[in-house]
């Protein structure tokens, strides 16, 4: 009876053992599958994502309303686009955000100078914290569009060097009405600030100037001499010269042939 109990006993040593084996074999693997599964959903990248941005800037003394009609226009136009977000940038540097990005278009972005008045330097430096917001809302490339000192604003922005692996890559300038030499004659550009640092300059970057003459080689504000300077700051620079009624310096924000000019160019 001994023997037979033995045998009975080892038979169920040997079924408690399996099932522990299983029960242990079971439990790693499901934990396993988990971490596998939850390091997957961390690198996966969303998909609500906006693709890029064009950036608009105002130039000295303007507001929201400086661009923003541009900015309708061209989202009607083109189904690509989509429109309604905007950044306020304080005095102090900080800003608020107001709408949000659109999935898998190219948003259309205003930033607006609380203190429109501001140096074009200082914005510059100001600027590198909304495209700061811009690469962490997913945004990894950006073209910019700029009237009048918006555009040294920018270029102020571009000679600084930002990190493109902490901001946006910038691909194309759309530069209306800038004056770049904003000294009277391109001739007197020993002391201009922009063409000292121009090597900092992108040498990949597109720019297109667009620059009014309302018949005396200027659009009234600007000379042609002066928005014409940045063929000097530019590497890859084109540039069209438009007249008629709305070639004065403040309508060429309103103005068809220079919607049409920034939609070719942003869409080629």
């Amino acid at each position: 009876m001994k023997k037979i109990y033995n045998r009975r006993n080892g038979v169920f040593v040997t079924l408690l053992l399996v099932v522990v084996v299983i029960l242990s074999a079971c439990g790693p693997r499901s934990s396993d599958q988990s971490t596998a599964g939850e390091k997957a959903s961390a690198k996966q990248p969303s998909t609500d994502e906006p693709m890029s941005a064009v950036v608009f800037i105002h130039g000295y003394n303007g507001s929201e309303n400086s661009m923003a009609p541009m900015i309708k226009r061209l989202a009607k136009k083109e189904k690509s686009f989509a429109s309604g977000v905007t950044f306020t940038i304080e005095p102090n540097g900080s800003y608020e955000k107001k709408g949000e990005f659109v999935a898998h278009k190219k948003n259309l972005v205003n930033v607006v100078y609380a203190d429109s008045q501001t140096e074009a330097a200082t914005e510059g430096e100001q600027l590198a914290t909304v495209m700061s917001a811009l690469r962490e809302a997913g945004i990894k490339t950006v073209d910019f569009v700029a009237h009048s000192m918006g555009g040294t604003t920018i270029t102020y922005y571009l000679e600084s060097q930002p990190d493109e692996t902490k901001v946006p890559k910038v691909e194309k300038f759309v530069a209306i009405g800038t004056p770049f030499a904003w000294a009277g004659t391109a001739a007197a550009s020993e002391n201009n600030v922009l063409e000292q640092n121009k090597v900092d300059l992108p040498t990949n970057l597109s720019v297109y100037g667009i620059i009014g003459n309302v018949g005396d080689e200027s659009d009234g504000t600007v000379p042609y001499a002066d928005a014409h300077f940045a063929k000097r700051l530019f590497a890859n620079y084109q540039e069209a010269i438009i007249t008629g009624d709305k070639a004065a310096h403040s309508k060429l924000r309103n103005n068809d042939k220079v919607d049409e000019i920034i939609l070719r160019f942003l869409t080629n």
